[in-house]
């Protein structure tokens, strides 16, 4: 039996060997398109075309791939179309590195139900995340063709189509169009970057514990709520508003190649706080009129370094200053301007001086302008400090302005201006070897109020869109001013409170006190009036009436007797 049985093995075993044998022959023999399990093509995110070379304002780590403007991108070009869950449980995708941006390119439509579907989870996910707030920058554009330069990761088009928005292109080099990118939360307010917490781990309180401290993990935490990951990347947000919104990840010159882009095809250039972070802004702004024709628009805002706040570091006021705070102590009272500070050596801004920015773009642009001061600030730049600042080269209206904004008409063609050349537009030195253009007359001068405005005679229309679009930024300027005045509110508020608590705590041990008392006094009360009647008593007992007499000798006596009684009584 045993033998019988190893033979049956050995004929079932090559039985197998041969079946096997066959079945790879005949694989083989099918055509390749027949074998989908073998397919070896790359990655359906990879670009199949070579990249452009790096613009000098383009980051290394988004190259890009030029595509026919007149094609449509391939299938391979994005991301799939399928509808994307909902915001609060993304669904797994497949992670990149950097060297897998595509480039600039329009993906394929979606089916109208689809991209309906699409476009409202994206609205959705965008006032989730606050930016819906920033509705106020596009409202003066209506019905117009924007291009948004250096907006960044987040749905800014959707915020821009949201209000009547006629189309819109954005353009940044650090735009990766097929990756969620970090992008920052606008529901979260101020909150520290990762220097700040650095600065709190280095600190005498951390030294010890390091990254294990609990106000360095604290202030990462808050940090890492501020950026995080935007759930929809550029290419879902483009076909979810097709024909509307073109994100192109790239500069004026390495985007010409591509078509997406052409000369004057937009009436309406903006930029949001970003001229504060270009490397060049010479090039930025040049592009922006090369590409523009004669009275198309350019409208920005532009936050001051040389302010008392440095770039939107803490204290934002003098009277909100804390000495405890490493981070604050290398920033307030214009300490920022130190090569010794954190935020003098951070790479995020290019730290250009006002005067050279506002007489660059006044060659290319007609603008009408107005800068916004900060009273608050002027009591903390004293005589002494400003004696300091002045030999370093600076204005004393330099330090004192926040934020400048214009609303801006392209020239015909730009003016003289032999002194370009010598202008440094990324990190010119503090120590009064650098002299900057000066600022206009109008902000050299004493000024009244908070802000200053300059509209040229020729360009009147352009008060429209200063005025719409400041009278925004004031109302949540205001808005903004009131909430710190209620966090101040509260914070006086809960200190009265803790005033009244402890008042009330030695109130209640005082009544307590007092209730005793008159207790005790009760008591004392209760006992004299029993010792009292008992001496009443005592003296009505030991009181002996006389013996009947006539009426006359009685009544005497009665009178003697009430007399020696009452008496008697009082002395008890």
């Amino acid at each position: 039996m045993r033998a019988r049985a190893a033979l049956l093995c050995l004929c079932a075993l090559g039985a197998y060997i041969l079946w096997t044998s066959s079945t790879d022959q005949l694989v083989q023999s099918l055509p390749s398109e027949s074998r989908p399990w073998l397919d070896t093509s790359p990655d359906p995110l990879t670009p199949l075309t070579p990249t452009l070379p790096t613009h000098p304002d383009q980051p290394a780590t988004a190259p890009e791939a030029p595509v026919e403007p007149t094609q449509p991108a391939s299938a391979v070009d994005v991301v799939p179309s399928h509808r994307p869950p909902q915001p609060s449980s993304p669904r797994p995708r497949k992670t990149h590195n950097a060297s897998a941006c595509i480039g600039p390119t329009v993906p394929p439509a979606l089916p109208p139900k689809e991209a309906e579907a699409l476009k409202a989870e994206i609205w959705r996910t965008t006032k989730a995340w606050g930016y819906h707030e920033l509705a106020q920058n596009y409202r003066p554009f209506k019905g117009m063709d924007v291009l948004d330069i250096g907006m960044g990761q987040g749905p800014m088009g959707v915020v821009a189509i949201s209000v009547g928005v006629k189309s819109y292109k954005g353009m940044d080099p650090a735009l990766c169009i097929n990756q969620r990118a970090r992008t920052r939360d606008k529901t979260v307010g101020r909150a520290p970057n990762e220097g700040e917490c650095l600065l709190i781990r280095d600190s005498a309180e951390c030294k010890k514990e390091g990254e294990t401290c609990e106000k360095f993990r604290s202030c990462m935490d808050l940090w890492r709520k501020k950026y995080h990951t935007f759930p929809y990347t550029g290419l879902e947000i483009m076909q979810a508003y097709a024909g509307r919104i073109v994100l192109l990840p790239g500069t004026f010159a390495s985007l010409q190649p591509s078509g997406l882009i052409k000369h004057g095809s937009f009436q309406v250039a903006t930029m949001w706080l970003v001229t504060e972070h270009l490397p060049n802004n010479r090039d930025v702004i040049e592009g922006i009129f090369e590409w523009t024709t004669p009275g198309q628009l350019l409208v920005l805002k532009h936050h001051n370094y040389y302010g008392f706040d440095g770039h939107h570091q803490k204290p934002r006021y003098p009277e909100k200053y804390d000495p405890t705070n490493p981070s604050e102590t290398s920033v307030a009272f214009w300490r920022h301007l130190n090569p010794t500070s954190w935020v003098f050596n951070s790479t995020n801004t290019n730290r250009v001086r006002l005067g050279d920015l506002i007489a660059l773009i006044d060659v290319y642009f007609d603008c009408a302008w107005r800068a916004t001061f900060e009273s608050k600030w002027s009591p903390a730049l004293d005589a002494k400090l400003w004696e300091k600042l002045k030999n370093r080269g600076f204005a004393r209206n330099e330090l004192l302005i926040n934020k400048w904004s214009a609303a801006c008409a392209r020239r015909e063609a730009p003016l003289p201006a032999t002194w370009l050349e010598s202008r440094v537009w990324l990190l010119p030195a503090t120590d009064g070897s650098y002299e900057p253009m000066p600022l206009p007359d109008q902000l050299m001068s004493k000024h009244r109020g908070n802000t200053v405005t300059r509209i040229p005679a020729k360009q009147k229309h352009l008060e429209q869109y200063l005025a719409r679009l400041l009278g925004a930024a004031q109302q949540i300027g205001h808005l903004q001013g009131r909430i710190e005045e209620l966090e101040t509110e509260v914070s006086t508020a809960k200190a009265y409170e803790l005033q009244i608590t402890e008042k009330m705590s030695a109130a209640t041990m005082q009544l307590t006190e007092q209730r005793a008392a008159a207790e005790r006094a009760q008591a004392s009360v209760e006992q004299l009036r029993r010792e009292a009647r008992s001496c009443v008593k005592r003296r009505s007992r030991q009181h002996l009436w006389p013996r009947p007499k006539p009426v006359r000798s009685r009544m005497r006596l009665l009178v003697r007797s009430g007399r020696r009684w009452k008496k008697s009584w009082n002395t008890c």
